[in-house]
């Protein structure tokens, strides 16, 4: 970095006069919060076209976008009541293969559609850890019996991914 900037960024804030380095930090700040701003906007844009022509265009970009997108899909799903929009949004959330989905895809677990708390399933054998296993032999031993096959068979899948 060059500049004024660039050579106060590069010594330790400690050494800086406090005000520079409030300055620095506060400017920090603001990019960082300015950068969750555009992914907030950007996630709402690609949600509204998960459902039309530019749909595939749509799901590939906000895969792309990471974990980093996961609290704002969370967002999107929780305040839609379209079952297909739900589906595509777990999806997108299953494909980040993040930890920090597996509270959400739990709580789909006990959702009435089949289709949505089977792609939670789904995500939750992508994910493949221990907490995913613990997670669904409790839920195993709760779940009605029509799930349960299904819970069991998905506990396999990971336990040969784990052993594999």
């Amino acid at each position: 970095m060059s500049g004024l900037v660039g050579r106060l960024k590069e010594r330790p804030l400690e050494s800086l006069p406090a005000a520079f380095s409030f300055w620095l930090r506060h400017a920090e700040t603001k990019a960082t919060m300015s950068a969750m701003h555009r992914l907030e906007e950007l996630v709402d844009y690609y949600v509204q076209r998960l459902s039309g022509p530019e749909a595939e265009n749509a799901w590939h970009s906000l895969v792309e976008e990471g974990p980093a997108a996961l609290t704002y899909l969370l967002n999107f799903f929780a305040s839609t009541k379209d079952k297909e929009l739900q589906i595509r949004l777990i999806q997108i959330v299953c494909q980040y293969r993040s930890e920090k989905a597996i509270p959400f895809l739990e709580k789909q677990l006990h959702h009435p559609v089949p289709e949505i708390w089977k792609t939670a399933l789904d995500g939750l054998v992508m994910i493949g850890t221990k907490t995913s296993l613990e997670l669904l032999a409790a839920a195993s031993l709760k779940a009605p019996a029509e799930r349960r096959e299904w819970i069991q068979e998905a506990m396999q899948q990971i336990h040969e991914g784990l052993d594999g």
